[in-house]
């Protein structure tokens, strides 16, 4: 981390690169014998530590450029990222990268800046999950020269097969994959038909091969408030056992199941008189 990559233009003006890799808290807390509880806390100290190493070279007018893995807080995440903690805990202030010439993160797969212009996630070249499909992927070129940050430019890459949401009925979408020229597009599908289909997977795969998923929301459309229903109608002590099996993880033995109905049905007769 603290072994710099140092690059030097035609101008003989130098870049170093820092890299400071995925660090849990614990990790940073046991090297360096600080209170690191957070991850936050954790990049606090390796950035000041590299911040002191650019400064003691800075008399050569050496720009530095920090490479780091984690995710700043309020950056815009997907569903697939692995998340670095639970409970907030892995997010980290922009505000320890703010004396670098340019930083460069990683971790997040959609391309964008934090705090400052110069703060940048690329992001991923190409589409991890449907929740990607509307991010715009590349890579940015970014201008450094003797007086620091100048430019980041997104320059777009266009995969040769996207990933896209398509929903309506079986029908329509086998008729629109017909004429439509990004057929080869790896799907996820969400029929809205209300009946059952039979193999309706084969039935799209003809019209798109590259169908990966498939959801039919259209068939529970009504279904819950029937399940409700028929919940409501059944009896307490059924309703009991249920509670009690999903809650134990075993069913009810013979000796409770007496005890149980006759506390309800006594309860129920004391209602009754009231």
């Amino acid at each position: 981390m603290l072994s710099p990559i140092v690059l030097k233009d035609n101008d003989d003006m130098e870049v170093a690169f820092y890299g400071i890799p995925y660090n849990d808290p614990e990790l940073v807390r046991h090297f360096y014998k600080v209170p690191a509880t957070t991850h936050d806390d954790a990049h606090k100290h390796l950035t000041a530590l590299v911040r002191e190493h650019h400064l003691a070279q800075s008399s050569s007018g050496r720009k530095a450029v920090v490479v780091s893995h984690c995710f700043i807080d309020g950056a815009i995440d997907s569903e697939s990222e692995r998340p670095l903690s639970i409970g907030g805990s892995d997010r980290v202030s922009h505000e320890h990268f703010k004396d670098f010439d340019y930083v460069a993160l990683g971790h997040l797969h959609q391309p964008q800046k934090k705090g400052e212009e110069y703060i940048r996630y690329s992001g991923s070249l190409m589409k991890y999950s449907f929740s990607e499909q509307h991010q715009k992927k590349g890579m940015t070129l970014v201008e450094i020269d003797q007086q620091g940050f100048q430019s980041a430019t997104h320059i777009p890459l266009e995969a040769p097969h996207q990933m896209r949401i398509v929903e309506g009925e079986l029908e329509g979408i086998v008729a629109q994959g017909a004429t439509d020229p990004r057929n080869q597009d790896y799907l996820l599908v969400r029929l809205m038909d209300k009946h059952a289909i039979l193999d309706p997977m084969d039935k799209l795969r003809k019209a798109y091969p590259n169908v990966l998923h498939l959801e039919k929301p259209g068939m529970l459309i009504g279904a819950e408030q029937e399940m409700g229903k028929a919940r409501l109608a059944r009896g307490e002590i059924d309703m009991f056992k249920d509670f009690f099996l999903e809650a134990k993880q075993e069913p009810l033995n013979e000796a409770q199941s007496v005890a149980i109905e006759s506390i309800i049905n006594e309860l129920t007769l004391q209602q009754r008189k009231q």
